[in-house]
């Protein structure tokens, strides 16, 4: 480290506190260069303790179920391969962890990516492409000639000095996860790339210059076998006769895939993947996870999550609170069900009209802070009673939420 750029890193740290202490400079150097700040504070004390480290991921798992809904297994299988590394018993030249994710869309494949990021490399919410998770859409990468914008063009060729948005994020962002989406519709030389980066740890860009992706955790997803996949889940449902929803138990009403279902999955996504990807590709994986369709149970789940999170957002910010009842959410889960969609579309509904009217009526100064918001589910347009004003919901599904407010001193 050069004399001006530690005296720039300590006057940086000055900022955040009175004395350049090792904490607020380590919080500087970590912001530069990415390294979480446990990383950095464990090669100052041990490069052989893992204790931080063993921190993070002891209560991954309950941690990761709370927010992936209906995924149990696999999350298990995650957060186990997680914990085989963290103690040292996985090769330290490959990735920390390589998996391929398969399942429908919308249920919780991306997400899991998004969760990983936060808990172990401290990553913002709700950033899918951030400094802490690259996501490639492979559909992007169906022609040979794309593999050079990820590894970057060789010498001679035209932007041969860019790089490739591959190896450049990883080369800034060596604590990371590398997303590659849909990665069925990829070349098969991006297959072959692959195979070197999770069997060395690393490869080697357009100049020849070698990436180290050993600090990293490579996730693939794919739709191979949604179909077998769906049905058998919405089977497994049908034999347990499972509730669509508990009476006051939370566990009542939650699906758990059955061994017939899983079995006849796993057999026939085996098939599938034996066409679509070579035998030594597959083999270099540390996990191939299956994620099931969600159940009623599980959506409804899902999207209690999301209102609470807004309405947390709302009392915070605004100092509005927002009203809703489980029963509305079942009724409306039960109604616009469709396990082809998942989880993605319902989320969609919320945000666009449930979400928008709220902000419709902040912005027109008839929502102000200490006011109440109440969200009901009615099949039919809500015209609103008694000293509540309302505002009707946009009927795009089955049924709608309607949103009517009152006022915090006239409530009193």
């Amino acid at each position: 480290m050069t004399v001006r750029m530690e005296s720039e890193f300590v006057a940086r740290a000055l900022k955040l506190d009175n004395v350049a202490s090792t904490e607020s400079v380590t919080v500087v150097i970590a912001d530069d260069t990415g390294l979480p700040l446990t990383e950095i504070f464990d090669k100052e004390i041990d490069e052989n303790d893992s204790g931080s480290r063993a921190a993070k991921v002891v209560n991954l798992e309950e941690k990761l179920k709370k927010v992936i809904m209906g995924q149990d297994h696999a999350v298990a299988l995650i957060c186990n391969s997680i914990k085989r590394m963290v103690c040292g018993f996985n090769s330290s030249k490959r990735p920390i962890g390589s998996y391929l994710l398969l399942g429908p869309t919308g249920v919780g494949k991306t997400e899991i990516c998004n969760q990983l990021a936060q808990h172990l490399f401290q990553a913002k919410e709700n950033r899918c492409q951030g400094s802490k998770i690259l996501r490639i859409n492979m559909s992007e990468f169906k022609e040979k000639h794309t593999l050079s914008k990820l590894i970057g063009s060789p010498p001679g060729y035209i932007g041969s000095q860019e790089g490739g948005m591959l190896t450049n994020f990883v080369k800034k962002n060596s604590y990371s996860i590398v997303l590659f989406d849909e990665f069925e519709k990829a070349h098969p030389d991006i297959h072959n790339m692959l195979l070197g980066l999770l069997d060395y740890g690393g490869l080697n860009d357009g100049l020849g210059n070698f990436v180290d992706f050993t600090n990293t955790i490579i996730m693939l997803t794919s739709n191979v076998g949604q179909k077998v996949i769906i049905e058998q889940t919405m089977g497994s449902i049908s034999r347990q006769s499972s509730t669509l929803f508990g009476n006051n138990d939370d566990t009542e009403g939650k699906h758990v895939l059955d061994n017939i279902a899983y079995s006849t999955i796993r057999a026939a996504v085996d098939i599938t993947l034996k066409e679509m990807f070579r035998p030594e590709l597959i083999n270099r994986f540390d996990e191939v996870i299956i994620f099931n369709a969600l159940s009623k149970y599980e959506l409804t789940k899902i999207i209690e999550l999301q209102l609470n999170k807004f309405k947390q957002t709302l009392v915070q910010e605004k100092g509005i609170s927002l009203h809703y009842s489980n029963t509305s959410l079942r009724q409306f889960v039960d109604a616009n069900y469709d396990p082809f969609y998942g989880a993605r579309e319902m989320k969609r509904y919320i945000e666009r009209h449930v979400v928008t009217q709220i902000s419709d009526l902040i912005i027109n100064g008839k929502l102000k802070a200490g006011d109440e918001v109440y969200m009901e589910y009615a099949r039919e347009h809500y015209n609103g009673n008694g000293s509540s004003s309302s505002c009707g919901g946009i009927n795009l599904m089955r049924g709608q939420f309607n949103i009517h407010y009152s006022a915090g001193l006239e409530k009193k």
